[in-house]
């Protein structure tokens, strides 16, 4: 498990390589297959989701992906109706 510690600056840190990398580098160890858990330095809390997420976000902002948006559609879809950030405030 590559192990990423987002700082409060929203840099990530790669623990491997010991080196700031960028949400594309980030994109790209998960591409080659590798599993990461990126955690919050400050606050000691996982943030993959959130991170990943995030680094989708950006790639449809750059490159409309068609596909992309077909599987994330079909995430939300899937997630449990109950789940808290689904809830109407």
């Amino acid at each position: 498990m590559r192990r990423i510690q987002r700082y409060k600056n929203r840099k990530l840190y790669d623990s491997q390589e010991k080196r700031y990398i960028n949400m594309g580098e980030l994109m790209a160890l998960v591409v080659r297959g590798e599993n990461v858990q990126v955690d919050d330095k400050t606050l000691d809390r996982d943030l993959t989701g959130s991170v990943l997420a995030e680094a989708i976000s950006r790639r449809l902002r750059v490159k409309n992906n068609d596909r992309a948006v077909v599987v994330l559609t079909m995430l939300i879809r899937e997630m449990d109706p109950k789940a808290e950030c689904l809830e109407s405030p």
